[in-house]
């Protein structure tokens, strides 16, 4: 499983961005074209769509300490949710806590139809869950929780998984919901709790996945974005070498200059269609 800062896999491939530079004639450049894009355009485009939207793509395991709000909502630093490994709320720290066993996940669909994780409910992942509660293969339980808790998920999407949670999870949007009936599923008060995330310093201990497990599970605009950044790179490279002497070529139809230098109007065009794919997962911080 990949952690934090690790570089995951590219946001697109050589043939995405060649598609981008169709009727283009690019025969001046460097024999070593295909090798620069691959190593140092790909990687370079993937960490601009990273600072842009202000997020990483890639399936991550993070964990994480947030501020109680007294509120029974949560906003994630990132989504889309896969798997929440462990929540805990520290209700007196060193002394009291509430471990959160039974996620639910409500919202497995983002704004665009993406699905971003399997929908239903967890069984709680401890040592003490016996079968019928196994892994079927089509479920996106991480391996690692696989081997270490053996036979502890149940993601069909029924009444009583939706009854017995003690936390719902929106995977699309990011966000943890504590139930308003979890006081009843504990059949106890539990002392100097009220059912919401109690107002505190870091008294909130997440961990979870989040992102896309592969290229091919990644949308489709943020692959169709990587490969207009990285043919801007390319055209944007051929420009320079252009030159000022091929300020008035044509070729197939396409207009070689424009602007200040060779294929301007091309790089405008592909960076704008990149931001305009992008615009939609763009992350606002507060």
């Amino acid at each position: 499983m990949k952690k934090e800062n690790d570089m995951g896999f590219n946001y697109c491939t050589i043939d995405d961005a060649k598609m981008w530079m169709a009727g283009l004639d690019v025969s001046d450049m460097p024999t070593t074209l295909d090798k620069i894009i691959e190593t140092e355009f790909i990687p370079w485009a993937k960490r601009e769509i990273d600072r842009y939207i202000g997020e990483n793509f890639d399936l991550t395991t993070t964990n994480e300490f947030y501020d109680g709000s007294g509120t029974p909502n949560m906003v994630l630093r990132h989504r889309p949710i896969r798997f929440i490994r462990k929540a805990i709320l520290r209700l007196i720290p060193a002394v009291q806590w509430f471990e959160f066993k039974r996620p639910f996940h409500l919202n497995n669909i983002d704004t665009l139809g993406t699905d971003v994780g399997n929908r239903g409910g967890v069984e709680p992942i401890d040592d003490v869950v016996v079968p019928p509660f196994t892994f079927p293969e089509t479920d996106t339980v991480p391996d690692d929780v696989k081997v270490a808790s053996g036979n502890t998920a149940n993601f069909n999407n029924t009444t009583l998984q939706y009854e017995r949670a003690d936390l719902f999870v929106d995977m699309a949007k990011g966000t943890v919901i504590i139930p308003p009936r979890i006081l009843f599923l504990e059949n106890q008060a539990v002392p100097f709790w009220n059912y919401t995330f109690l107002r505190g310093f870091q008294n909130i201990e997440l961990e979870y996945d989040y992102g896309y497990e592969n290229l091919e599970s990644l949308p489709r605009e943020i692959r169709s974005a990587c490969a207009r950044i990285v043919a801007a790179a390319v055209l944007s490279t051929k420009g320079i070498f252009a030159g000022s002497s091929a300020m008035s070529l044509t070729s197939e139809g396409f207009p070689k200059s424009y602007g200040d230098f060779p294929y301007s109007a091309h790089v405008k065009s592909l960076t704008e269609g990149a931001l305009t794919s992008l615009s939609p997962y763009k992350r606002i911080r507060v």
